[in-house]
């Protein structure tokens, strides 16, 4: 029993070491692999182990220890058997089946433990694709085929025909499945009482509700009327997704620019999802922003007066801008909807600045001549910033702290946040968002016309402190 134990442990190390040599596409032959049945149960266990300290690394610093990292195991081995089989009897070669399996889990690990060093993230993981490192995951994903295939074929000396159909059997009926199961692993990180997840569980509902008709109603009786002696901005900022806090801190800083440097005190209005504000601000939500500015609508002087609308949260490409509350439930805001809100309200000159992803689907339909339109990204592209670590995201920074708060035009101010945007995004290798910029003639005019002596700004600090 013992001398059995020693010799499959050597065959475990032999493996082991053969299948970190097919990570760098060495030519190895079945001779040199120990094959038996233990090495398959051996192999499995250790990838299992490498799951499981993998995953702890990845949830620090708060792991809770979770067993549906089993299941994420026996699916992969399920799938790998699979593939194996099918890849066998395509070949005829059905008596290496154990031999291929034992070679595929002798770089299996290796290829897990490096997507956890590099990557920071478990390998099969859907949402990678779709994040800022995704070209790292796709190099990741063909280097990990192809490293499969290239071990089948040394070792069942697969033909170029036979090499293509082992590739498109891997990518459809392993990888792309997996990245689509979405399973756990071993851990995930754990939030304490002080995250902002946790506070959302203390929110009343029906009272938050009720309490909207009561702030917009101060809010509006607030809002001076046109003035003779005033014609500038009156500004709405909407941050509409509570999760991450930056959009709040956008509202702030951005409505504190404007009431001090653009002369918007008692024309300035936020409407702010975030557990810090809910009780001294209306919700960002659809219905709020309607009231909000079909009320500006009646007291601004339409010929004179602009409307400055900002709207900063998550995006989709189907429903438009995100308005998030958990437990609330609100509405989304799509172009459609806005459009009808704005035009309702008889506001001619507008300006309109969504930050969000996939925010140019806005454009088309918001743009005429007397709209100005700036949004963080064409409406097929992401943008950038958004996290609660983050005080502004890039089109905030760019467009409001770095231009309009220094800046004397508002044109230019525009344009040069763009360049500001493109700058950042290639020094970073992220993939370009491609802000898009509409001016329509009427309120070019407006814009170049409107002047005011602009003292400088200087921001509180303390607005910023969540």
């Amino acid at each position: 029993m013992y001398k059995h134990f020693k010799k499959e442990m050597k065959g475990f190390s032999v493996n082991i070491n053969n299948g970190l040599r097919l990570l760098l596409f060495k030519k190895i032959s079945l001779n040199e692999f120990h094959i038996s049945f233990d090495q398959s149960v051996l192999l499995v266990s250790f990838y299992t182990l490498v799951s499981i300290f993998g995953g702890l690394y990845l949830s620090l610093p708060n792991p809770n220890f979770t067993w549906n990292g089993i299941i994420n195991i026996a699916t992969q081995t399920f799938f790998v058997i699979t593939i194996i089989y099918i890849i066998s009897r395509l070949t005829r070669n059905e008596d290496i089946i154990l031999a291929v399996f034992i070679v595929v889990f002798s770089a299996w690990p290796w290829f897990y433990l490096i997507c956890v060093i590099f990557g920071k993230n478990a390998n099969f993981n859907y949402y990678e694709i779709y994040a800022n490192r995704k070209y790292i995951y796709i190099v990741y994903s063909i280097w990990m085929i192809a490293g499969i295939v290239n071990s089948v074929s040394n070792i069942l000396r697969l033909k170029v025909r036979e090499k293509v159909i082992t590739w498109l059997i891997l990518i459809f009926l392993l990888f792309i499945p997996l990245n689509y199961l979405e399973l756990d692993g071993f851990w995930y990180q754990s939030h304490n009482d002080e995250d902002d997840y946790s506070k959302f569980r203390h929110i009343n509902t029906e009272d938050t509700y009720y309490n909207q008709f009561n702030l917009i109603k101060d809010l509006e009786k607030n809002i001076l009327p046109e003035n003779k002696n005033y014609q500038g901005f009156y500004f709405v900022g909407f941050a509409g997704d509570a999760t991450q806090n930056v959009f709040m801190k956008e509202i702030k800083y951005i409505r504190d620019l404007f009431d001090k440097r653009f002369n918007t005190k008692g024309r300035s209005i936020a409407l702010i999802n975030n557990v810090n504000t809910m009780s001294s601000l209306p919700l960002a939500s659809k219905n709020n922003l309607n009231h909000v500015i079909q009320h500006i609508g009646k007291v601004m002087n339409p010929e004179e007066d602009i409307l400055f609308l900002y709207l900063t949260s998550h995006g989709s490409k189907e429903k438009g801008l995100s308005v998030e509350f958990t437990p609330l439930q609100l509405n989304m805001i799509d172009p459609k909807s806005l459009k009808a809100i704005l035009n309702n309200s008889g506001i001619k000159y507008r300006v309109l600045v969504i930050s969000a992803c996939y925010s140019g689907i806005f454009t088309e339909p918001l743009k005429n001549e007397y709209t100005l339109i700036m949004t963080a990204s064409a409406p097929d592209r992401q943008s950038f910033g958004c996290s609660n670590e983050g005080d502004f995201t890039y089109l905030g920074k760019a467009l409001f702290q770095e231009q309009l708060s220094h800046g004397f035009s508002l044109l230019d101010s525009f344009e040069r946040a763009i360049e500001s945007i493109n700058m950042r995004e290639k020094i970073e290798g992220l993939e370009p968002s491609q802000p898009q910029l509409f001016v329509g003639e009427e309120i070019r005019k407006k814009l170049e016309l409107f002047s005011q002596k602009l003292v400088p700004y200087e921001h509180d600090d303390s607005l910023m402190d969540f």
